[in-house]
């Protein structure tokens, strides 16, 4: 178990912290985190003020609560940029993305999430909770499922799949895609979009089937 308290940035997004532990517990009260994990990381738990980002080199990723503020200002040369979204990006390269169990209560926070994996994001049992305005998501696993539940509203989902299953669930209604019929549909409604990508290479996976599509107030 490794254990990180700062004051500012914990790596950066072009240079991340590398690590090797099983269990990660990171805290910053003035600035972002950026580890990349060179095995398995069984359990991450991050607090930060800037964007949060974890990528799992060669194994499953597991996640507790990561939580940042809802914006940032970013500093170019010295002058505030216009104040933006935070995002916490997450990205197994040979593995799974999953929910921890036990305390603290699994929950990904912030002002939007950028999920990728090439196998399971989250599972029927065991959803990956959220609380963000965005959900970018890729399952580049043949057939992989992917099952979302995000807290409040969304304005975006957007949604890459190889014909695995995709659930991304919000306050007022769902996103649903079913790879065996093909069936998209989307109960509630989004502020902004809904973007679906079907990248199967399996001929019987490959159909994208309106089933009842709103999206707009």
């Amino acid at each position: 178990k490794l254990t990180v308290e700062a004051a500012g940035d914990v790596g950066q997004a072009a240079q991340a912290l590398k690590t090797n532990v099983e269990r990660l517990e990171l805290t910053t009260t003035g600035g972002g985190a950026h580890v990349s994990e060179q095995n398995v990381l069984a359990r991450a738990d991050i607090s930060a003020t800037q964007d949060i980002s974890i990528v799992a080199e060669n194994g499953n990723l597991t996640v507790g609560r990561l939580v940042t503020a809802d914006e940032m200002t970013d500093t170019v040369l010295g002058v505030p940029e216009p104040t933006r979204a935070t995002r916490i990006s997450l990205e197994s390269r040979r593995g799974s993305i999953l929910a921890a169990s036990g305390s603290p209560t699994h929950l990904i926070q912030g002002g939007e999430a950028d999920i990728r994996a090439i196998s399971a994001i989250g599972t029927s049992g065991s959803n990956l909770k959220l609380d963000v305005d965005r959900i970018t998501v890729s399952n580049t696993g043949s057939t992989s499922a992917t099952h979302l539940d995000n807290a409040s509203g969304l304005d975006a989902i957007d949604v890459t799949t190889r014909g695995g299953d995709a659930t991304v669930k919000f306050s007022g209604g769902q996103m649903s895609y079913t790879g065996a019929d093909g069936k998209l549909k989307l109960t509630g409604a989004l502020d902004e979009s809904l973007r679906f990508s079907n990248e199967s290479s399996d001929p019987a996976r490959r159909n994208v089937v309106l089933d009842g599509v709103s999206v707009g107030a």
